[in-house]
């Protein structure tokens, strides 16, 4: 795990110089960058309690949609958040209803 730790600490400034060229090529905005970093504007800490699926890309979703859909009407009384990795799947997570936003990188304060 320290080793994990290292590695994911030295990697901070090359990820955040390649976000920040996504930015300028239009490859991601800016509330997505600042996602990457923990700064979602997607919480689980509303008033009613909380269902949060991560799934890392478009196939891990496609193969959950069945469940996630069973889950939202079964409990209405409760919120539902899918993060993902990639934009494409956040986009599908969205079309199919859900609160969706991109998962932040895996940095002990984010």
């Amino acid at each position: 795990m320290r080793s994990y730790r290292l590695i994911i600490s030295i990697l901070f400034l090359p990820l955040l110089f390649w976000f920040l060229i996504g930015i300028l090529r239009g490859k991601i905005t800016p509330r997505e960058f600042k996602a990457r970093f923990g700064k979602s504007e997607s919480t689980t800490n509303g008033p009613k309690p909380s269902i949060w699926l991560h799934a890392a890309s478009n196939g891990e979703l496609t193969s959950a949609l069945p469940i996630l859909k069973d889950l939202k009407n079964e409990s209405s009384a409760k919120d539902i958040i899918v993060t993902c990795n990639t934009l494409t799947a956040v986009f599908l997570a969205k079309k199919n209803g859900f609160r969706a936003c991109i998962a932040p990188i895996d940095y002990l304060w984010a």
